[in-house]
């Protein structure tokens, strides 16, 4: 890989890392403000609280999961290997946690004093789009590999 293109991946992998900070920073915000101003509803207090720490919680883990991929990548770049395989077991991870944050801010309509869950197309959708995403970073990571070889 040339040098200036090794360059603006890692930069641009550095901001990435920063807006997910951003990103966490916020939601710590949002979090402390909802645990606060939350409407909390004794009849459907389990389902909310489930609700509640299960979008925050997972959310966290969603961008720290993102981070590694994004620090996996530099690393895997400096050594001329873009496609790390370490990120592949990562991506997965983020498909089954980003289907556990879709559900819950989809039935944040709870707070609101409605007594039903429900699942919508894009619990289902985006974590098989990720997973699809997960299976052609493995392919590019096993061609990666190969053109290695042969060089």
């Amino acid at each position: 890989m040339k040098i200036k293109n090794q360059r603006s991946l890692i930069s641009l992998c550095y901001v990435a890392l920063f807006f997910c900070a951003l990103f966490i920073v916020t939601s710590i915000g949002q979090f402390i403000k909802g645990i606060n101003g939350m409407p909390w509803l004794e009849e459907v207090k389990g389902i909310q609280s489930v609700i509640f720490y299960g979008k925050y919680s997972m959310f966290f883990l969603l961008f720290i999961l993102l981070s590694a991929v994004i620090v996996n990548t530099i690393k895997g770049i400096k050594q001329n290997n873009p496609f790390p395989k370490a990120n592949v077991a990562l991506i997965y991870a983020i498909a089954a946690v980003d289907t556990i944050v879709k559900f819950c801010s989809d039935n944040w309509h709870v707070f609101n004093g409605e007594r039903y869950l429900g699942i919508e197309d894009d619990v289902i959708i985006t974590p098989i789009l990720i997973v699809i995403l997960g299976i052609l970073y493995s392919v590019a990571h096993k061609a990666s590999i190969d053109s290695n070889l042969s060089i």
